[in-house]
């Protein structure tokens, strides 16, 4: 026996197909719009693995005594062991500092570049990324000797002094956890007549 659909039957039918075909296009746009901002992410990942690599090698044909970088950008020891930033400063766990440089403009731009003097730090912050592989190079801007320190323990590996003109170059990994990190002058005095700045995690 035949089924007989009114007029009314006919219309609700129809509407829940086409509401069901808008559903389905809504979703499909949503995972699709989802799937390029994925796309998007990982080739802004790997721009910037490739611009690290590239700042590093860079860094290492200046100063060929700092800590090697892995292709997917962790700074690791001579052995291909990952640094710890929190070892003590110039152990074999501790990201190595370069020998001193003589010629700063040989640096790639990117690298974060500090001049410490008792007047304090020049630039007073800098912003990186997290787990961003940092090239830190520090200079002595007057006559005196002064040392970089930061003051959370995760950090204390990154620990660098420079004499009269000196420039030295340390290369780590930015902390995982974003937040404000601050370093001083670990000469007695030196931060108590301003020598200190901040590390910007984002």
């Amino acid at each position: 026996m035949a089924m007989k659909f009114n007029k009314k039957t006919i219309i609700d039918i129809a509407i829940i197909v086409l509401i069901a075909a808008v559903a389905i296009f809504f979703i499909l746009s949503v995972f699709k719009d989802s799937e390029n901002k994925t796309t998007i992410k990982k080739s802004q990942v790997s721009q910037d693995k490739n611009l690290q690599s590239a700042i590093q090698q860079e860094i290492q044909k200046v100063a060929p005594e700092v800590s090697n970088v892995t292709k997917e950008g962790v700074v690791v020891t001579l052995e291909g062991k990952p640094v710890k930033n929190e070892a003590t400063p110039g152990s074999d766990d501790a990201p190595k500092q370069s020998a001193p440089i003589k010629n700063l403009e040989q640096l790639p731009s990117q690298a974060i570049k500090l001049t410490m003097a008792k007047k304090g730090f020049n630039p007073l912050s800098f912003e990186v990324k997290a787990k961003q592989v940092v090239s830190l190079a520090i200079t002595s801007g007057d006559s005196g000797l002064h040392v970089i320190k930061f003051k959370d323990p995760s950090l204390s590996a990154i620990n660098m002094g420079v004499s009269s003109g000196q420039t030295r170059v340390i290369v780590f990994n930015a902390p995982e956890k974003a937040g404000v990190y601050e370093f001083v002058c670990d000469v007695p005095d030196h931060e108590n007549q301003g020598e200190k700045g901040k590390m910007i995690v984002k």
